[in-house]
């Protein structure tokens, strides 16, 4: 039987569902869920600080900061050099992203999208939303979910929520993809089909690919094949090979050297 596709609802269960042993298990998990709802990521976005994202939704202006579970909790300490909270790991990501988009771009062009910021271990949330001020700062932040806790039954609540205009809505251009191959397929297969055989016959084309030819040959890094077999010392324009002066038997003229002068 081919195997059951995946919906969000059907993702979500699995990622409530698993005890997850560490937070890179919950990234995956949340990661596909959110793919699955729509949503560009990028997983373990670097901040200007150097700290490390879980995942950001950058047009939304939406940070996910993951735990295991059972370890998720806004005021547990996560760095004893620091004194750090989770709650403010989640801040520092929030201000060092803010910060550097409001370096980049004038105040009209900020727009009003607040950001957010989304802890979890996959079964307790809690979410935090900052405002954008009217001279560019951000607001103190407001709770919006606290400690949240889905279970498989209710796993759907949990898709809603995430498609809910807290995480719908959008601001700026789309960013490039990770992987950006699949946009040139298209061109690509046009001019590698269409294109370059229509042309590669044409005079201009043989011109200059025959050219190149010689740029490579002069270099020692001709191709092999029926290119390379063309005499040495010309190039061809058109279908007529034409000889460069120093194959037709010109020489340079006598180098002239001066002797010093005899004394009278």
């Amino acid at each position: 039987m081919p195997p059951t596709p995946q919906t969000p609802n059907s993702t979500a269960r699995r990622l409530v569902a698993s005890r997850h042993k560490n937070e890179e298990s919950v990234r995956m998990r949340l990661g596909i869920l959110l793919e699955s709802l729509g949503y560009d990521i990028e997983p373990e976005y670097t901040v200007p600080d150097g700290g490390r994202m879980d995942i950001f939704l950058p047009q939304r202006r939406v940070v996910f900061e993951t735990k295991r579970t059972d370890s998720a909790n806004p005021e547990q300490v996560r760095d004893a050099d620091t004194n750090e909270t989770q709650f403010e790991q989640c801040q520092r990501y929030v201000m060092a992203e803010w910060e550097r988009e409001r370096s980049r771009l004038d105040l009209d062009d900020l727009g009003d999208l607040p950001w957010k910021a989304v802890l979890t271990d996959g079964r307790v949330w809690w979410a935090w939303r900052w405002e954008i001020l009217s001279d560019g700062e951000l607001s103190s932040p407001t709770m919006i979910v606290s400690g949240e806790r889905y279970s498989a039954k209710s796993a759907g609540a949990l898709v809603d929520w995430l498609r809910s205009e807290t995480f719908s809505r959008m601001h700026g251009k789309p960013w490039a993809p990770r992987e950006p191959a699949h946009l040139f397929e298209a061109l690509r297969d046009e001019l590698g089909d269409e294109i370059y055989p229509a042309l590669k016959e044409d005079a201009g084309t043989r011109t200059k690919r025959d050219l190149w030819l010689d740029v490579l040959r002069s270099s020692g890094n001709a191709p092999s094949g029926e290119l390379e077999k063309r005499p040495e010392g010309s190039a061809y324009i058109g279908r007529s090979p034409v000889r460069y002066p120093h194959d037709s038997g010109c020489h340079s003229p006598r180098r002239r050297t001066f002797a010093p002068r005899r004394p009278a």
